[in-house]
């Protein structure tokens, strides 16, 4: 196969996997009762369950989507009581987002969905070959996101 035919196979693969990924995780959360949470919401709550305190541009960054797409994730969340703000110390420009305790619950729930997802994904595969793969997968972002952002 020839290398232009394998990399359109390759991005053809790479938006199934994004799809049937996001549907899996959506039916998940629907049967555990998390119907009002989007996918960038439920990244979003997952990025400050893994690091607390960080800043919109932070999280922006971390997630790959643009400042002020977090922003108004950042104040659904605010607005249902998952999240708050927070002024940092040093900075009072700078605002820091932290969990509520009813945050905190959903994001473990997310985070109980997206392990079952990657054992799903991972059953099967040993180590080296699912480290190799997240290590490709992290390449192809990266370049892709250098033209997008």
């Amino acid at each position: 196969m020839s290398q232009p035919k394998l990399m359109q196979e390759l991005s053809s693969t790479v938006c199934k996997l994004s799809r049937v990924m996001t549907e899996f995780i959506q039916l998940h959360m629907k049967n555990k009762g998390l119907v009002d949470i989007r996918p960038t919401s439920s990244l979003l709550l997952l990025l400050l369950l893994e690091k607390e305190g960080q800043t919109l541009t932070g999280l922006a960054r971390n997630a790959h989507i643009k400042a002020p797409t977090i922003t108004v994730i950042a104040n659904r969340l605010e607005q249902k009581g998952w999240i708050r703000r927070k002024r940092g110390h040093n900075d009072r420009r700078q605002v820091n987002l932290y969990l509520t305790q009813t945050g905190r619950g959903k994001a473990e729930l997310i985070a109980s969905i997206h392990r079952k997802a990657a054992r799903l994904m991972s059953d099967g595969l040993n180590r080296d070959s699912i480290i190799v793969t997240n290590e490709t997968l992290n390449r192809i972002i990266s370049k892709v996101n250098d033209h997008v952002v």
